[in-house]
């Protein structure tokens, strides 16, 4: 006979149903040792590194910075010149990156949310 479980723990539920075990959080333990970027797996700070490597041609002016895409360069730039050009729309917070405007729509203005988790549904019994 099988026992209905309302409450399945984190072994018994397939991932993506919100049932995570605080033990597998994911931690930003790798560090850049050149810009301080944290990362939560070593693999991706490894890959992360080669930016700051010989394919790093291009060099910031006021910091030590260097990039291996110009456009990154000219994005890092701006953070020197306090120049802001891109703007939130929902509360006209400047910004001087795309990337630190995302951050913040994502974190001060989320977007609400358009699919709802489903719930695993009981094993269902066999009827002979």
């Amino acid at each position: 006979m099988l026992v209905d479980d309302p409450q399945p723990g984190p072994s018994r539920a397939p991932m993506g149903f919100g049932y995570v075990e605080t033990s597998l959080a994911p931690t930003n333990d790798h560090v850049c040792d050149v810009c301080k970027k944290s990362f939560t797996r070593k693999d991706n700070l490894k890959r992360h590194m080669k930016k700051h490597g010989a394919h790093a041609n291009h060099a910031c002016s006021k910091c030590a910075m260097k990039f291996y895409r110009l456009d990154k360069l000219q994005e890092h730039v701006k953070t020197h010149e306090k120049k802001k050009s891109y703007s939130c729309e929902q509360c006209d917070r400047l910004f001087s990156r795309m990337s630190e405007l995302l951050y913040h729509k994502r974190v001060d203005h989320p977007a609400p949310s358009n699919h709802r988790v489903k719930q695993p549904r009981p094993l269902a019994r066999n009827s002979r």
